[in-house]
């Protein structure tokens, strides 16, 4: 089971980087059969992705700020609002995503980002609710 996780982790990445849509590939991993699709394309810099429980969604974060929602079912790609602005240079940016372990009643996400009006790298993480609040987490 693992080598197929494992299977289905690089195939994800490859969809989610790949530089033409129209791309799909299926191949044999162990135990299992793994369809590479691709969902979506042109990323700049993707960073970190955080698999949303219990339905098939994902969320990643663009280093240069944007927090994309894929929604698998429906084939569809948003930007979440509400994002704080980055700082990305080298190291600096929009960074990870981490979804809360309680996400399915409180609806939190967790940010770690560099500040654009610090121009220096400290990550703070912050966090956003169902209302789509943010604010510093300690």
């Amino acid at each position: 089971m693992r080598v197929c996780l494992s299977a289905v982790a690089a195939s994800l990445a490859a969809a989610l980087t790949a530089l033409s849509p129209a791309s799909a590939e299926t191949f044999q991993a162990a135990n299992c059969t793994v369809e590479s699709k691709v969902m979506i394309s042109d990323l700049d810099h993707p960073w970190s992705v955080a698999f949303v429980p219990n339905v098939p969604q994902v969320l990643v974060t663009e280093r240069r700020g944007r927090l994309l929602h894929v929604d698998f079912a429906a084939q569809k790609v948003s930007e979440v609002p509400g994002v704080p602005s980055v700082w990305a240079s080298g190291q600096g940016g929009l960074l990870d995503v981490v979804v809360d372990p309680d996400f399915a009643s409180n609806r939190v996400l967790y940010l770690s980002w560099t500040p654009a009006r610090t121009g220096h790298f400290s990550c703070p993480l912050w966090w956003s609710d169902q209302e789509r609040r943010l604010g510093p987490r300690l």
